[in-house]
């Protein structure tokens, strides 16, 4: 059997992105960004809803961009190597 672990940035009232999908209230600084990546690493699979998905696709091409940190390309080749589930539609009843 496996395990499934539930994982997400918020506010402590439960907010997660503005308009536009803003995420300017996260400051992710380096040793949070390690701290994720090394969670990731041990992560085979990724459950997204279609929305966080389409943010989180930034990640497919951030490794090439030259003005980013080293801990951000590397989180973009552990989430690029990842794979990811993504419903096609909600869940409904």
């Amino acid at each position: 059997m496996g395990e499934l672990i539930y994982s997400m940035m918020t506010t402590l009232d439960g907010f997660v992105a503005g308009p536009d999908n803003d995420l300017s209230w996260a400051l992710i600084d380096e040793e949070i960004h390690r701290f994720i990546n090394d969670r990731e690493r041990s992560v085979p699979v990724t459950l997204y809803g279609r929305r966080m998905y389409e943010m989180m696709r930034y990640w497919q091409t951030a490794d090439t961009l030259t003005d980013r940190p080293q801990y951000e390309h590397e989180f973009a080749r552990i989430w690029q190597a990842k794979r990811k589930i993504v419903p096609l539609r909600a869940w409904c009843s």
